[in-house]
C-alpha cells in the first residue's frame, strides 16, 4: 500500500527465533534458485487480493488507508492496478534481491 515499498515480515512465538530465521533465510534462497510453485503463488496471490477487498468493507479500514495515501502521494482505492502489476518474476526478484542476510533484521520480545 506503499509505492516503491515491498517488505515481508514473519511473527509468532518460539522457544528458538534463531532456529525460525535461519529456517526463513533457506527457504527464501531456496526459492530464489528454484522459484515459486505457480499453483501455490496463485493462490496466495488471491488470498492477498481477497483479503485487501474485504478490508474495503470497514470503513475505519478504508478511513486509514485514504489517509495514509493521502499524506504519502498515493491513492489507496487503485490497489487493484497496483496489485495486478506484480509478477511472478517480480516476486521471485524481490526475494533473490532483498530477502538475504544483509537486509534482514530481528527483534525477540523477551518475557520478564
Amino acid at each position: 500500500m506503499m509505492p516503491d515499498t515491498a517488505y515481508l515480515y514473519a511473527g509468532g512465538d518460539s522457544r528458538d527465533v534463531n532456529a525460525v530465521a535461519a529456517e526463513i533465510k533457506k527457504e527464501a534462497r531456496r526459492l530464489a534458485a528454484d522459484g515459486l510453485d505457480h499453483d501455490f503463488y496463485e493462490r496466495v496471490r488471491k488470498a492477498a487480493f481477497g483479503t485487501m477487498l474485504r478490508s474495503m468493507n470497514s470503513f475505519e479500514s478504508i478511513a486509514v488507508s485514504l489517509t495514509e495515501g493521502h499524506f504519502a502521494g498515493y491513492d489507496a482505492l487503485k490497489f487493484p492496478e497496483a496489485f495486478d502489476g506484480i509478477t511472478e518474476e517480480d516476486v521471485r526478484g524481490f526475494i533473490r534481491d532483498e530477502l538475504t542476510e544483509d537486509r534482514a533484521a530481528m527483534s525477540v520480545i523477551q518475557p520478564k
